[in-house]
């Protein structure tokens, strides 16, 4: 070593417990009358207009509104080529006006046409409420062709003169009637899953209809072929609610039979519905809510926490304790209320999973998930490096910082690793094989109090 000496400087990168930047948190698609399989990138205070309207807007509008102020969702637009449907028109009083329905329905609602003042066609005025009657739009008045629009909904409903001697329309008599949003068949939700897995690899995929046990399959298989890619990611969708004429037991049978020959440890379905109140308040299944709500969830906590409920949704009528039972040991992510609150949470974040899996909850695979990433992106960087033992020591450390970032975050993902390195391995045959232990944080499902009663004795 040479006498003429210097101060020499060294960069060491990699100390500070950064975490490495991420992908966009989730890929959503759905049906909606927006341009199909465009990509769109979307916040919290994103104007979600050019999506026109279906029920990949409802889903998402639910989701942006629980969602962390700088979550990200990918958004592509699945082509509706499964048509709406339109229930009968129930005429309530004594107008003697004609009517049908036309269109396809873009999304769901719950139409009253309610009579304001009444007379003939271009004398009668009219206001509409999209949910039953909670809320109402303007005055209109009811055109001599007898056309009238419900909304952008796609739909109309078309009067006829009744009686000629007498007035068609009635003051408070109302036209009531359902609709059913257009869907997207399997081939079309899954291109649209492709367009977005071209741009990036969410962690989440959610598909923003209802679906049934071919589809979940199909989301299955397709989990399967992105972790053998090493892009590992949970799909998220939900079932339908029940029809109008549909009792909840026989909703129950249907959605029993469904899961009884699917399993899969990386799809989760909601079956939890309700009235969530606000704005245009509908029906509907919660699975947009529960993902705004995991973006706002560490990836080891359970969406079955207090910090996760809902005032403003409404259970079902006749849901009970004992249907919210079946459906979650059955795998089904459901909604419930506590004995002494006065909100509804999420019961917990089931997969379809076996019972014997360790990965029935999403705070298990998005951990183990975060974990994966992190390694992988370690890993890669030592790819095609010589081994000796400093190396090995050096690629250990690494690993170490990286899941370190999970170990010291606050609060804490996890509560510990191991990293091992078997000895006595044919590297140069077989690369190098290297082992992890994840030590999670448990998380409290029950608990139970014991409590005792005696009397003092002031004698003692």
């Amino acid at each position: 070593m040479s006498d003429f000496g210097n101060s020499f400087e060294y960069i060491v990168d990699g100390s500070s417990g950064l975490a490495p930047s991420g992908e966009p948190f989730a890929l959503v698609v759905g049906p909606c009358s927006g341009e199909a399989n465009k990509v769109y990138y979307v916040g919290k205070q994103s104007d979600l207009s050019p999506l026109g309207r279906g029920k990949l807007v409802d889903k998402l509008s639910d989701a942006i509104k629980r969602a962390k102020e700088d979550a990200v969702f990918v958004v592509v637009p699945s082509l509706p080529d499964v048509n709406g449907t339109k229930s009968s028109v129930v005429h309530t009083g004594t107008g003697n006006a004609t009517y049908t329905l036309t269109g396809n329905p873009l999304y769901d609602a719950e139409v009253v046409v309610k009579i304001v003042s009444g007379g003939k066609l271009n004398e009668a005025t009219a206001k509409i409420s999209l949910d039953g009657g909670d809320t109402w739009g303007d005055l209109l008045l009811i055109p001599t062709n007898g056309e009238v629009t419900i909304a952008d909904s796609g739909v109309k409903i078309i009067f006829a003169e009744g009686n000629p001697t007498e007035n068609s329309f009635v003051e408070n008599d109302t036209y009531t009637f359902t609709l059913q949003g257009a869907k997207s068949s399997l081939v079309s939700l899954m291109n649209a899953v492709e367009t977005g897995l071209e741009k990036v690899s969410p962690e989440i995929v959610y598909i923003a209809q209802d679906t049934d046990a071919v589809h979940w399959a199909a989301f299955g298989a397709k989990a399967d072929e992105l972790f053998d890619l090493h892009r590992p990611v949970l799909f998220l969708t939900e079932t339908r609610v029940p029809g109008p004429q549909e009792s909840l037991d026989d909703w129950v049978n249907y959605l029993l039979a469904q899961r009884q020959n699917f399993s899969h440890r990386w799809v989760h379905v909601v079956a939890g519905f309700g009235e969530i109140i606000g704005k245009d308040a509908k029906t509907r299944n919660v699975a947009g809510i529960l993902l705004g709500d995991l973006s706002r969830c560490r990836v080891n906590q359970s969406i079955g926490h207090l910090d996760f409920a809902m005032s403003h949704v409404k259970l079902p009528e006749k849901w009970t304790e004992a249907i919210a039972k079946t459906l979650n040991d059955k795998g089904y992510i459901v909604l419930r209320k506590y004995a002494g609150e006065n909100v509804v949470r999420f019961a917990n974040g089931r997969s379809m999973a076996d019972d014997s899996s360790d990965y029935r909850w999403f705070e298990v695979s998005r951990t183990v998930h975060k974990a994966i990433r992190l390694i992988r992106k370690t890993c890669l960087k030592h790819l095609h490096s010589s081994l000796d033992t400093a190396m090995l020591e050096y690629i250990k450390a690494d690993l170490v910082a990286s899941l370190n970032t999970m170990k010291k975050s606050s609060p804490k993902e996890i509560d510990n690793f191991e990293i091992e390195f078997p000895k006595g391995q044919d590297i140069v045959n077989n690369g190098l094989t290297i082992n992890y232990t994840l030590y999670g944080i448990p998380i409290v499902r029950t608990i139970s109090n014991y409590i005792r009663f005696t009397y003092s004795n002031p004698t003692a």
